[in-house]
């Protein structure tokens, strides 16, 4: 950049250079190196520190190194590969380094490599890297494996392979799929895949799998535990040498454990009519299921080989086709069928290739199928291709020459061996449920029940077997029957059929809730009467058919708006060959004890499920009124009842009761003159319905929908709803005003919601002048009786005299209402003792009121207002012992009388108030009452009842040691009288040493003792009744003191001290007790 004396400056150029490098080629640091070695091949990388030309040769190894001349002219005789690379600075190359087919494996060879500059003028020195070639050959098995040692729960084998190997194996049930398909796969891998083998090596997907090393060319010993006795298992093996070459394929062997039993066969159906499997349908599949492979005992024919064989794929077809002859020859003789219908019995009709396209049959062996589960091996006879049964025919199995293929070969026994026989069902009618309407010769339907009835396997039912369809029920009813039948065209498809009412209704006189029924052929089969019946063929029920009932009577009732709840019917499809049987079972009643007489007489239930109910629940849509007689309103003071009855079975009542004028109300019709309910016409609303139904009161406002969903919020109005289920329902009263005209509002709802009065009823009721029970309190220490003069729900609490909770000892006058007032203060001001002679709440609960010279309950029930005997009777209620000052509460329900014992919430000497707050079980105001003082009687301090020691001389022989325990009569509690009043604090003790916890005192601090002396302690926060030194170098006079504070709970204390002495004057050493406490003797 140039700049001027003006500071000008030109732009920047730059020019770049380069110092030639003249450093001597070499290889970076770790380079070069073999990267891949083979058995045939080796491959180096390089890198180096300057770009050159690399020269390399392979040699085999010992062979002498080329000079660098000798790779400048290529005079590299013998080498096995050789060239030359040109190398980038710090850049890696990979090449091959021989040429192919030069390398043989467990080989020694030498790589010689040369870097030289471009112009020739830097070299390095020739390197050598030295390498050996890999182990490519797999191990091969000279021979085995072959088993040695059988026993019940393992197998031993014997192998040798031809090079140091280890030998890996997994065993599996015999038959079962290995090895399985990899993660990603849909087929199984073949024998000679990597997967296959890996999964042997790594014991994958196995029951059992196991290693044993290998020494070249000797025996191997492989041992099989954990097996199942008696049990056939596929084992697969693979050797895998130290260079990690796998032998080829995958080897399989079949072992045994020790067998000495023949295999057991088990015969299976898969549709059948029972639970328990035994019934089978008669196009239900056979399964034979032998607990073990099994093989033809003459040939040694393994049957399911000899099956897989017939279908592999990989052979050719002409392979198979003598695979399957010789299968289904095998098959033929020693698995056969026997029709037991005839006697004697005889073999089944076979269907060959030979047979004719009609042809009668019953098995074929062709189209058997052979399967392996779980190591068992399963014939299966599959319905329609290899099995042809009749409905309600019998036939069993014979079994012959069948061994297992254990190296014992046993043979089934007895040979040969008959199966249980079997006799089929008779073909299934399937019951479910479909459309609830249709339409019916132009015109929609609603059917109560609707169902389908599907035929399964009727084709096969025999010659003469008829069937009937039969309609149960608990109750009396009466119903029209609508049908839909399906057909099968010529080309077998459905047909679908139309619907059509049947003609004829039937009739289910059921009594006393015992089951009856209609029978389908006795009521709607075509020329079917009470005396002649024809039942339909059951090979004739090819097709679906639609059943649609509805009821034209129920309970004997024809009028369906007032069904009301849930009806079932029981449908059930019988079927057999004697026709008389089918017969009485139609013109029967068709009773329980019909049916089971039906079933004896050789009928067959053959619907599925067999007792097909079906439900149905009406709704009552007439709207409910009230009995005559009804609402019975009974009304107290406060409280009351509403008894109702309606002339329907289900139905909800709504419910509205307010003073009147509460609710602004427009009458439907006049009353007294008007529309509008006042108090001047109140008195004209009913009582109650009577027969003439013109002298009810409804209203156009409110509307019954603001009574079904009330939207006042006044206080005074109760509102509700109760459900209604055929009784009496009394509706419970609570919160009235004494001395107050209401009226009642009811819309009546019924079993549906949208069916409920158009207006609702008016009815007018008085509650009375306020009652209550009289509630009389009497002391007998520690005990307060209760007594009301009628069955009352009681509330008490006892609390601290002096401290009693809330506004107890308030001036009563804060709570007499005006109209009162005069004539409280003229009887009780400045009576009262609280401050100044104040008459407080206290006190107008505590004293009773006369009127004409009878106990009226006291002073407070007479002249508290109403709302101050809510608040103070909730909070009486309301206190429990947390309260601060209440020590004790409860409840006595449903009492006249009552003794509390109030001692548990008592302590000491102190005095205590009992109040109480009640009112009738029937409902009332509420009554008050109280009484004091309450206090304990207990006057007997504790005392000590034994005192129990081990007294030792110490090892000197001057002084003693031991234990002592003083056991008192009573829990301890340390007692201190309150200053000015004869109140107490009493404290219960606890054995700590020095500190107390909270709400105790310790026993350390009560307890005062000489030096001898310690206190065991205890745990803290427990009260005790004794107390445990220990002592040492206690001499005689050694003494423990308490104070005269110590005492029991109620506050009993001895007017002297507590004083325990140790004396040792007499024979013995004991210790000593002051007589004033001492109860030990």
């Amino acid at each position: 950049m140039l700049v001027d004396q003006r500071e000008q400056r030109s732009p920047v150029k730059a020019v770049s250079f380069a110092t030639s490098d003249d450093s001597v080629p070499a290889f970076a640091t770790g380079y070069p190196y073999m990267s891949k070695i083979t058995n045939i091949s080796g491959e180096v990388t390089v890198m180096t520190t300057k770009s050159c030309r690399l020269y390399y040769a392979l040699m085999p190894k010992n062979a002498t190194a080329p000079t660098a001349a000798d790779f400048k002219s290529g005079s590299l005789s013998g080498n096995l590969g050789s060239g030359s690379w040109n190398m980038v600075k710090n850049v890696t190359d990979t090449f091959l380094v021989n040429r192919q087919g030069t390398l043989k494996e467990l080989t020694d060879y030498d790589l010689f490599l040369w870097l030289t500059d471009a112009d020739g003028a830097k070299s390095s020195a020739v390197k050598r890297v030295s390498f050996k070639t890999l182990d490519g050959t797999p191990p091969t098995f000279v021979s085995g494996p072959t088993v040695t040692s059988i026993k019940d729960t393992s197998v031993g084998l014997t192998a040798v392979v031809d090079e140091a190997a280890t030998i890996f194996w997994v065993a599996v049930k015999q038959g079962d799929e290995y090895p399985k398909p990899m993660n990603g796969q849909t087929t199984k891998p073949t024998l000679s895949s990597p997967e296959a083998k890996l999964q042997v090596s790594s014991g994958i997907n196995g029951l059992k799998s196991g290693k044993v090393s290998a020494t070249a060319n000797k025996e191997a010993l492989i041992s099989i535990t954990g097996l199942t006795s008696e049990s056939a298992y596929d084992v697969y093996y693979v050797a895998q040498d130290k260079a990690g070459n796998y032998s080829d394929p995958v080897g399989k062997l079949t072992i045994h454990t020790l067998d000495i039993n023949p295999p057991a066969i088990t015969q299976e159906f898969t549709r059948t009519n029972d639970a328990a499997g035994t019934s089978p349908l008669a196009d239900t599949n056979i399964r034979l299921v032998f607990s073990e492979n099994v093989q033809d005992s003459g040939t040694n024919h393994q049957l399911l080989a000899l099956y897989q064989k017939s279908r592999d794929t990989s052979t050719t077809q002409a392979e198979r086709d003598a695979a399957t002859e010789v299968l289904t020859g095998l098959l033929r003789d020693d698995i056969q069928l026997w029709s037991a219908d005839v006697a004697p019995a005889e073999r089944v009709k076979e269907r060959t290739a030979t047979s004719g396209s009609g042809a009668d049959w019953t098995i074929d062996y062709r189209f058997v199928e052979i399967t392996s589960e779980d190591g068992k091996t399963v014939v299966t006879f599959k319905s329609g291709q290899a099995l042809k049964l009749k409905s309600g025919a019998k036939y069993y199995f014979k079994i012959q020459n069948i061994a297992d293929t254990s190296t014992a070969k046993n043979i089934i026994k007895p040979n040969p061996l008959t199966l249980p026989t079997f006799t089929t069902v008779f073909a299934q009618i399937q019951f479910s449920s479909t459309d609830v309407s249709a339409t019916v010769d132009g015109a929609h339907v609603d059917f109560d029940m609707s169902f389908r009835a599907l035929p399964l396997s009727t084709g096969n039912a025999g010659d003469g077997v008829y069937w009937d369809l039969l309609f149960r029920m608990n109750i009396p009813a009466k119903f029209d029957l609508y049908e839909k039948v399906n057909t099968i065209a010529s080309d077998g498809s459905v047909v679908e059929g139309a619907w059509k009412k049947h003609a004829n209704s039937a009739e289910i006189n059921s009594t006393d809730g015992t089951m009856y029924g209609a029978s389908y052929t006795r009521y709607f089969r075509d020329g079917n009467t009470s005396s002649s019946t024809n039942a339909e063929l059951l090979r004739d029920m090819t097709a679906v058919r639609y059943y649609g009932i509805r009821f034209t009577s129920i309970k004997n009732v024809d009028v369906r708006e007032t069904w009301s709840g849930k009806v079932e019917m029981q449908v059930q499809a019988v079927a057999g060959s004697d026709k008389s049987a089918l017969h009485n079972l139609a013109v029967g009643g068709m009773q329980d004890e019909d049916l089971t007489q039906a079933l004896k007489d050789g009928l067959v239930k053959v619907g599925s499920p067999s007792d097909y109910t079906m439900k149905h629940i009406f709704s009552d849509t007439m709207i409910p009124e009230f009995v005559t007689g009804y609402p019975k309103i009974d009304a107290l003071d406060v409280s009351g009842s509403i008894g109702v009855q309606l002339t329907r079975t289900t139905g909800k009542i709504f419910y509205v009761i307010a003073p009147v004028s509460t609710i602004t109300t427009t009458l439907s019709e006049e009353l007294g003159g008007s529309k509008s309910l006042t108090s001047a016409n109140w008195d004209q609303l009913p009582k109650s319905t009577t027969i003439d139904t013109n002298l009810l009161v409804f209203s156009s406002v409110p509307t019954s929908g603001n009574i079904m969903t009330p939207p006042y919020n006044d206080t005074s109005i109760i509102k509700g709803s109760v459900s209604y289920f055929g009784s009496n329902v009394n509706i419970p009263l609570r919160g009235l005003s004494p001395e107050t005209k209401y009226v009642a509002y009811f819309v009546l709802q019924g079993s549906a919601s949208t069916i409920y009065s158009a207006k609702p009823y008016l009815f007018g009721f008085e509650t009375s002048e306020t009652s209550r029970p009289i509630i009389e309190l009497t002391i007998s220490n520690p005990n307060v009786s209760i007594k009301t003069d009628t069955t009352s729900d009681v509330s008490y609490l006892l609390a601290v005299n002096g401290s009693e909770p809330g506004n107890l000892s308030r001036p009563m006058a804060d709570y007499v209402p005006l109209d009162k007032k005069e004539k409280f203060n003229t009887d009780y001001a400045g009576k009262g003792t609280g401050t100044g002679k104040v008459y407080t709440v206290l006190d107008a609960m505590s004293n009773s009121f006369f009127k004409d010279g009878n106990l009226a309950g006291s002073v407070f029930d007479e002249y508290a207002s109403q709302t101050s005997k809510d608040d103070f009777a909730e909070f009486i209620r309301s206190q429990t012992t947390t309260s601060g000052d209440v020590t004790m509460s409860g409840e006595a329900t449903g009492i006249r009388n009552k003794t509390v014992n109030c001692s548990a919430g008592m302590v000491g000497t102190t005095w205590y108030t009992f109040l109480t707050v009640g009112k009738s079980t029937a409902g009332s105001g509420d009554a008050f009452r109280a009484i004091r003082p309450v206090f304990n009687t207990d006057a007997t301090p504790p005392m000590v009842t034994a005192c129990l020691s081990d007294i030792q001389l110490n090892q000197a022989g001057t002084a003693y040691k031991g234990t002592l325990t003083l056991v008192f009569n009573e829990d301890l509690y340390w007692v201190v009288k309150d200053t000015g009043t004869s109140n107490q604090t009493v404290t219960p003790l606890e054995a700590t040493v020095s500190s107390s916890s909270s709400g105790f005192y310790s026993a350390g601090l009560a307890f005062q003792r000489s030096s001898a002396f310690s206190l065991v302690a205890g745990t803290p926060g427990q009260k005790i009744s004794s107390v445990t030194f220990n002592f040492t170098n206690a001499q005689h006079g050694a003494y423990i003191h308490a104070a005269v504070e110590l005492g029991d709970k109620g506050g009993n204390v001895h007017s002297v001290p507590l004083t325990v002495s140790l004396d040792t004057s007499g024979a013995a050493p004991r210790f000593v007790v002051a007589g004033d406490w001492d109860m030990t003797t």
